[in-house]
């Protein structure tokens, strides 16, 4: 038996495993799939045996991604450092009917660093007319440029995966960031990708998020 993500579960219905887990009928496997291992009971992970399974590395995700669709070399390096290993975001960045606009993220960067509140509302319009996929998809854009950010600001160039117009707005962007705003920007997208899946209004939950940026980025 799967049990798919069970640090979602409710508190009486892990417990009500726990029995279960410990005295399984015969022939019976419970597999345990989880990203938040930490999040499980510890009563729960006690009566478990961990295996990780790590993310696929670049390469293996762009020979997949060769032999499996036909989208272009450019949109292919774009899906890998979006999924960051993970082939399932990948497989659905995949079917997205347009590509994460990188100039339509940076002006909105700029907008949100100026304060220019008339085009954060106007900006809000356009990602709400977004579909469901493409406006997380620009949300995992934002969280990779503030990984990539991060790596530029630590120096560690050799494992930054950004180039061209990309690598020159980081540079750019980096001036202006720093430790603790990379993590308040990303922790503020993620929360903001959560509401979208929860079917929150589009335009309501990115102007919210525009004014939340401004105030972290140009406090």
């Amino acid at each position: 038996m799967v049990i798919w993500q069970p640090e979602y579960m409710h508190g009486s219905a892990a417990n009500g495993i726990l029995k279960i887990l410990e005295e399984p009928p015969v022939n019976t496997f419970f597999l345990l799939v989880t990203n938040a291992a930490d999040r499980l009971l510890p009563t729960i992970v006690s009566r478990t045996q961990l295996i990780q399974v790590p993310l696929l590395t670049d390469e293996d995700l762009d020979r997949y991604l060769q032999q499996e669709t036909t989208i272009s070399e450019s949109d292919r390096r774009s899906i890998l450092q979006l999924a960051d290993g993970d082939l399932n975001l990948a497989l659905r960045l995949t079917q997205s009917e347009e590509n994460i606009n990188q100039d339509l993220f940076a002006d909105w960067m700029r907008a949100c660093f100026k304060k220019s509140y008339a085009d954060l509302v106007r900006m809000a319009d356009e990602f709400h007319q977004m579909d469901k996929l493409n406006q997380r998809n620009l949300l995992y854009y934002g969280i990779s440029m503030m990984r990539e950010s991060l790596l530029f600001l630590a120096g560690s160039t050799s494992i930054n995966r950004t180039q061209g117009t990309e690598l020159k707005f980081i540079q750019d962007f980096s001036k202006v960031l720093n430790v603790l705003k990379i993590e308040k920007t990303t922790r503020l997208m993620s929360d903001a990708s959560y509401y979208l899946e929860r079917n929150g209004s589009a335009k309501m939950i990115f102007l919210n998020l525009s004014l939340q940026l401004s105030g972290v980025l140009n406090p």
